[in-house]
């Protein structure tokens, strides 16, 4: 047996340590899409914030359905079950989020930030949410072109005689 059947054998039993001797490996589970799994955290707990709240239009639209009575209740064992599922997982990347280094946190964070975002989003009364659709797509329009007209229509400045003045000395 030579060299060359040594490190054969070596590579097809410990490829890393073949290829760089002995090392300490780097595991990084960094998270390489923030943004997709703040969204994805957005959808999931806006979901089952939804479930859980209603939970009698449920009832009412399954028996307006012609899912069988007995069937009903597993409907509601399911998702009774993605409700604490989905608490005990949220549960796990909090305790990921606090306890971990940031190399090893993963899609912790942005899924809680995401997450945050959607029970913020189903606890705010109605009013406050059409009221504030009503600014940003409604009458912020009107208020916008309020505030710019007079801007337009202001009288002549005459800025020749302005002076700028520094505070920096020499």
């Amino acid at each position: 047996m030579g060299k060359q059947d040594f490190q054969e054998r070596l590579q097809r039993v410990d490829g890393h340590f073949a290829k760089h001797g002995y090392a300490q490996t780097i595991v990084r589970n960094r998270n390489e899409r923030p943004y997709l799994w703040t969204i994805i955290g957005f959808i999931w707990i806006f979901f089952v914030v939804s479930i859980a709240e209603n939970r009698a239009y449920l009832e009412t639209s399954l028996a307006q359905g012609s899912l069988p009575a007995a069937f009903r209740d597993y409907v509601f064992y399911a998702l009774t079950g993605l409700v604490v599922i989905s608490v005990v997982a949220l549960g796990f990347h909090l305790l990921r989020f606090l306890f971990k280094k940031p190399d090893f946190r993963g899609a912790s964070g942005s899924l809680l930030a995401g997450a945050l975002g959607a029970v913020m989003l189903t606890q705010l009364p109605p009013a406050l949410l059409k009221d504030s659709a009503n600014a940003v797509f409604g009458t912020g329009q009107v208020l916008a072109g309020m505030v710019s007209d007079p801007a337009i229509s202001a009288p002549d400045i005459n800025i020749s005689n302005v002076n700028f003045v520094s505070g920096i000395t020499d």
